[in-house]
């Protein structure tokens, strides 16, 4: 599961308003979309402006990882997102687990489980390490993770604790 929210996401649109954030948010997103697809993954769902991407079947944590290192390739190197913007800053979270796919209330599918929700904490806690990309160590176990990109490296962090989960976590 990778959840991705762009970052300062209010600042931008405060300074530049709703009409060229929107129309950002449409072609980030479907940049995002297309590089998801190609790995194997699905938008389940897009609040504001963060995504949540499942992957389903074999090597669900390499093409979660791969998909991610392309976006944030594309998103680093890319500034014609909006040409009154130019380039934006990504916060993304990666965990591999088990999920259920649920329907909510008859309101909405989704899925839920663990690894949804060290996701979500992960991507969160982006900022607090001023870092682009946290996975879980489940994730980092199960991927290629010595043949990331030029310029890329994982490195531990032992034993954090995530708001609402009781057991730690090494991530990287």
């Amino acid at each position: 599961v990778i959840f991705l929210d762009v970052r300062n996401f209010t600042l931008l649109l405060d300074n530049y308003g709703e009409s060229t954030i929107s129309d950002l948010l449409d072609t980030l997103f479907s940049h995002v979309r297309e590089i998801v697809t190609k790995h194997g993954g699905t938008i389940d769902k897009i609040i504001g402006d963060g995504i949540m991407v499942t992957f389903e079947g074999d090597s669900t944590a390499q093409n979660a990882l791969s998909a991610t290192t392309e976006i944030y390739q594309m998103t680093d190197q890319q500034t014609d997102h909006n040409e009154n913007v130019g380039s934006v800053n990504i916060g993304i979270g990666i965990a591999t687990g088990n999920v259920t796919r649920t329907d909510v209330a008859n309101i909405d599918s989704t899925v839920i489980g663990r690894c949804v929700n060290v996701a979500a904490r992960l991507e969160g806690l982006c900022k607090e390490y001023e870092a682009s990309i946290l996975m879980d160590e489940t994730t980092h176990n199960a991927s290629s993770i010595h043949n990331l990109p030029d310029g890329y490296t994982a490195r531990k962090i032992p034993d954090q604790n995530l708001r609402g989960i009781q057991q730690t976590f090494n991530i990287y």
